[in-house]
């Protein structure tokens, strides 16, 4: 039994290393997607095909959304780290040129030189921030453009759909009840004649 068992573990892991980590694993799932996309695109003529093809298509950019908004939030969150630390080089900086000029006011040379270099250190510290900042700024603005029009473009699909399957299930109905009276009108010539 335990032989057993360990072949079908190795055929599994073998089947899942073929599908995903080939190229023929490749193109075997983008043949397999391909054909889902052609039956979904078949299905699509009927009001639930419609349905269930508009809802896949509305997962997509939902998870688009999902990922633009993350990326959002993480550089967002990145900036507000940045322009705290900013704050606090800043504060650093006041704080070492105080005691920096209160050594040099008391001749004492050899501890305002070491306060010089650490505020030499603060200021390049301080101009890269505020350079980091103003990329984050760029970056930020750019992703919540990205996200705003992931929302725009997610919220076009859900109307369409609910416009696309409505009209749909309307059509269908139409077409019911002209076969219905196609049917009442064949079946009528019939029932005189007899």
């Amino acid at each position: 039994m335990t032989n057993f068992m360990f072949m079908i573990i190795v055929v599994i892991v073998l089947a899942v290393i073929i599908l995903f980590g080939t190229v023929f694993g490749k193109q075997l799932r983008v043949k397999m997607k391909g054909r889902t996309d052609e039956v979904m695109r078949q299905d699509a003529q009927t009001p639930e095909g419609a349905k269930d093809y508009y809802n896949a298509a509305i997962r997509e950019k939902e998870e688009f959304y999902n990922r633009a908004s993350t990326s959002f939030a993480e550089i967002s969150g990145k900036r507000q780290a940045a322009q705290n630390d900013l704050r606090n080089a800043n504060k650093e900086y006041m704080r070492v040129t105080k005691q920096m000029n209160e050594c040099i006011d008391s001749n004492n040379e050899n501890e305002a030189m070491q306060y010089a270099m650490k505020k030499s250190t603060l200021e390049n510290k301080i101009n890269v921030l505020k350079d980091t900042i103003a990329e984050m700024k760029e970056a930020e603005a750019h992703q919540k453009d990205i996200m705003q029009q992931a929302a725009d473009d997610l919220q076009r699909l859900k109307e369409e759909k609910e416009q696309v399957v409505f009209q749909m299930e309307a059509d269908s109905q139409i077409i019911e009840l002209h076969q219905s009276l196609s049917l009442i009108h064949i079946s009528e010539p019939t029932r005189r004649r007899g």
